[in-house]
């Protein structure tokens, strides 16, 4: 789970954020600031993995709220979301300790991006991209999934994917991890299958309907080492992996 402090003084863009990371994204958790100074508070209460702010808001604007937080803490990556383009703008950004710019308007996949991208650059991308689900442990980073030799002794469920008999790797192919991604980040949640299929394939129809349903048969038999993981299927809802 990624802990982000997102500070913006405009209430509809806070709350279009974090109800975009964490429900259609996923995998996020979002803590809110209406300020710099009450962002500051939040900052010293949740550490967040990465803070993401406005520059113009009142009571403290986001450069000086971002220096403040670099005399405490030099390595938590700071993104400044700003429609300013002048050259002095981006220096006292710069000058204050952020690590990047984000213009307005933004997509959230480009938020999303964003974020990712600094973790991998701070080393922070393998607590992010690890998942555990029972007996399992899913590096997405590697796209390898591990069962542990506490799991349930399971036989070759594919073609050779499994070495040993009571633990192994399981090596994913890219579509496969990607869907599973997706269920772990939403993990005890229903995720809609247009989410999943417009998200992994960039498209909702009955082919890639067809897609995911091959792919989660394949991931089903995949967990099998582990009778308390499953993929549940809700008619006409979606998909919910529990553990």
């Amino acid at each position: 789970m990624i802990r982000v402090l997102f500070v913006e003084d405009d209430s509809g863009l806070r709350f279009i954020v974090k109800s975009e990371l964490e429900k259609v994204i996923g995998g996020y958790e979002v803590t809110l600031a209406p300020d710099g100074k009450k962002g500051l508070d939040a900052f010293a209460s949740v550490h967040p993995d990465v803070v993401v702010t406005d520059v113009d808001m009142p009571i403290m604007d986001g450069n000086t709220m971002a220096a403040a937080i670099r005399k405490k803490n030099p390595d938590t990556p700071i993104i400044i979301l700003s429609g300013l383009t002048e050259s002095d703008d981006f220096k006292k950004g710069y000058a204050s300790g952020i690590d990047s710019y984000l213009k307005k308007p933004f997509t959230k996949e480009q938020l999303d991006g964003q974020i990712k991208s600094l973790l991998r650059r701070t080393n922070r991308e393998k607590s992010i991209y690890l998942f555990k689900l029972g007996h399992y442990t899913f590096d997405k980073s590697r796209n390898i999934l591990v069962l542990d030799a506490a799991g349930s002794s399971m036989a070759d469920p594919i073609g050779g994917r499994v070495t040993g008999k009571t633990c192994g790797n399981f090596k994913l192919t890219p579509k496969e991890a990607e869907v599973l991604e997706v269920l772990c980040r939403h993990k005890g949640s229903i995720v809609e299958r247009s989410i999943i299929m417009n998200q992994i394939w960039g498209a909702d129809d009955y082919f890639t309907s067809r897609s995911l349903d091959n792919h989660i048969l394949k991931l089903r038999k995949l967990l099998g080492g582990d009778t308390t993981v499953n993929i549940q299927t809700y008619k006409r809802t979606g998909l919910m992996l529990t553990d």
